[in-house]
C-alpha cells in the first residue's frame, strides 16, 4: 500500500472549489503544515516526516480529508483578506466601494467550512462521559 504525502492532503483541499488562479505552492505548503498543527493540538500529531513527505501508513483518509478543509479554511480567511482590501478602494480618478455581496457570501463559506472542520475534529475527539 502507498503512504500517503503532502500532495494527498493538497489533492483533498484543491477538489473543495473551483479557482481561476493558480495558488502558489509555497503558500499551500504553508497551509498544509498549519493543518499539521493545529490537528496536532486538536487531537494528536499525525507523525508526518517532513523528510520523506510522509505520513505513518496508519494516517487515515479522514484524516487527510479534515487536514484538506483546514486548509480550505486557511484559503478562505486569506480571500476575505483579500475582499476587505478591495472593498474601499477610493483615489482621484476611481472609486470601488462595495462590491455586491462578495464580502457576505465569502464570510458565509468562511462560516460553514469552519463548521464543517469543527464537526470532523468533534468526531475524531475522545470524549469522555462520567
Amino acid at each position: 500500500m502507498r503512504k500517503k504525502t503532502s500532495q494527498d492532503v493538497i489533492d483533498s483541499f484543491e477538489s473543495t472549489f473551483q479557482d481561476k488562479f493558480e495558488i502558489s505552492p509555497f503558500l499551500e505548503m504553508q497551509w498544509f503544515r498549519d493543518a499539521l498543527a493545529q490537528y496536532a493540538l486538536e487531537i494528536k500529531d499525525l507523525h508526518y516526516d517532513i523528510e520523506t513527505d510522509t505520513f505513518p501508513e496508519d494516517v487515515e483518509q479522514y484524516q487527510i480529508t479534515t487536514l484538506g478543509l483546514m486548509m480550505k479554511r486557511s484559503y478562505c480567511v486569506r480571500e476575505i483578506s483579500r475582499i476587505n482590501k478591495i472593498q474601499n478602494i477610493v483615489g482621484k480618478d476611481i472609486s470601488l466601494t462595495g462590491t455586491g455581496d462578495q464580502k457576505r457570501v465569502s464570510m458565509e463559506e468562511l462560516e460553514f467550512e469552519q463548521s464543517r472542520v469543527e464537526d470532523l475534529l468533534n468526531k475524531q475527539k475522545t470524549h469522555c462521559y462520567a
